[in-house]
């Protein structure tokens, strides 16, 4: 497996003759959608997916961020539930990123979004901050499913 510049995630496969070919791989696989975006050296990428989707344009465009390594959501307490984020980022004007790519419908998208939020967001601030610095929180859920049922899809 490669990456090529532009090009997205390629996949060297045999064909049926046994000559080797080479395949686009789809974004919506976990591993790729992380390579394609929520690496550093793809963060052009996610740049470009953020203002796409969050529809920023002029002055408003997000022009810097910086992919998080960690991806693991802390824990307080050793009892307490965690998580791993697919992709986190941060912007230059202290904007969290939480972007997910979920394909099956587990029935606890709503409630396990709104927890991965709320984590980011507390995790913002450390004991002894003010409240005002807690950072914007923006969680982004690519599905390929649909949430709410008594909407449209769009």
């Amino acid at each position: 497996m490669q990456t090529c510049k532009g090009e997205g995630i390629l996949e060297e496969v045999r064909s049926v003759k046994g000559s080797p070919m080479k395949r686009r791989m789809k974004p919506k696989n976990d591993f790729i959608f992380q390579k394609l975006f929520g690496e550093e050296q793809s963060k052009e990428s996610l740049i470009s997916l953020l203002n796409a989707i969050l529809g920023l344009e002029g002055e408003k465009r997000i022009r810097q961020l910086k992919v998080k390594e960690s991806k693991q959501l802390t824990k307080k307490m050793i009892d307490d539930k965690t998580g791993r984020l697919d992709i986190s980022a941060e912007t230059d004007d202290h904007v969290l990123y939480d972007i997910e790519m979920q394909l099956t419908d587990y029935r606890n998208m709503a409630r396990r979004s709104l927890f991965y939020m709320s984590k980011m967001y507390i995790g913002s601030i450390t004991q002894g901050d003010d409240y005002s610095k807690l950072k914007r929180t923006v969680t982004i859920n690519l599905l390929d499913f649909l949430l709410f049922k008594d909407r449209e899809p769009f």
